[in-house]
């Protein structure tokens, strides 16, 4: 186990989103006209931006907080202005910021000038944790099963079937409602489905052992959507083409326990689920 910290990095969203669109790490203009692009494809275009100043050091797993319309409420149409070119960018990493700036010093591609360096932080994460200390979590998370067999989907609106392929990702919510109606019972609700997937996802595993327990009763799902995640993965070739999947985006919150202090380190830097180098997959903590 080695220290972990908390970045905040205020990322330029005018810059950020000129930067992604000409290296087409994002493929259509920001969806509301003021610089924001949209989230669904965000994620792969942050990835890239971090890789390129920090390389292996890069925060991960990351979210980020765009100001939405109840912060520009609150907050009054001038500092709504202010506020709104800038992303604020949070991530687990093992370097600390002094080490992460230094490296941005390097960069000679002008993605460092999209960070607001006077505002950006950073804190160490306790190397200690009580056993059975309860926290209050939150988390966006992608909600994926993979397939070890070939998988036949029921009849759908238009009497037609598909046979997904042995490996693919497939959201953990379709796969039950298919088995359970394969065994003539009654789909589990999205939210029995998720919540399920989390605490499997949780749970110990060969030689991993189970690092938190979810309190029973306390776990929700707040949100939920389907997102078009775009990736650009290298090819045999040696190019990159776009890459389109069609994944659920999910936002869970709840308590933990911990039960593993030595791993639980480990644990918040290695994201929980699939996808966590974009933007899914990090435990945000508060006190219970």
């Amino acid at each position: 186990m080695t220290n972990l910290h908390l970045i905040r990095l205020p990322l330029e969203l005018r810059a950020f989103t000129s930067w992604a669109l000409r290296r087409r790490y994002l493929q259509v203009p920001p969806g509301d006209g003021s610089g924001r692009p949209r989230s669904a494809e965000i994620g792969y275009a942050v990835h890239a931006a971090l890789a390129g100043l920090f390389g292996g050091q890069a925060p991960r797993p990351f979210y980020w907080t765009p100001v939405g319309q109840r912060e520009r409420q609150r907050t009054g149409r001038l500092a709504a202005t202010n506020r709104a070119s800038v992303m604020d960018l949070l991530g687990y990493a093992r370097a600390p910021l002094e080490t992460l700036e230094t490296l941005a010093q390097l960069d000679n591609k002008g993605l460092s000038t999209m960070i607001h360096w006077e505002r950006a932080g950073s804190k160490p994460m306790p190397t200690h944790w009580p056993k059975d200390l309860r926290l209050r979590f939150d988390l966006r998370a992608c909600p994926v099963r993979r397939l070890m067999n070939p998988l036949v989907t029921p009849y759908n609106s238009k009497r037609r079937t598909t046979t997904l392929s042995k490996g693919k990702e497939v959201d953990a919510h379709q796969l039950a409602a298919i088995r359970a109606l394969e065994r003539g019972e009654r789909p589990p609700t999205r939210a029995e489905t998720y919540v399920e997937w989390l605490a499997q996802w949780l749970a110990a595993k060969g030689d991993r052992a189970q690092v938190v327990n979810l309190i029973p009763g306390s776990v929700r799902v707040e949100s939920y959507r389907s997102v078009r995640l775009l990736r650009r993965p290298r090819y045999f070739n040696g190019n990159r083409y776009a890459q389109w999947l069609t994944r659920p985006d999910v936002h869970f919150t709840g308590l933990l326990e911990i039960a593993e202090p030595a791993a639980f380190l480990d644990l918040l830097a290695g994201g929980i689920g699939r996808h966590c180098g974009f933007g899914f997959g990090m435990l945000l903590l508060r006190p219970a």
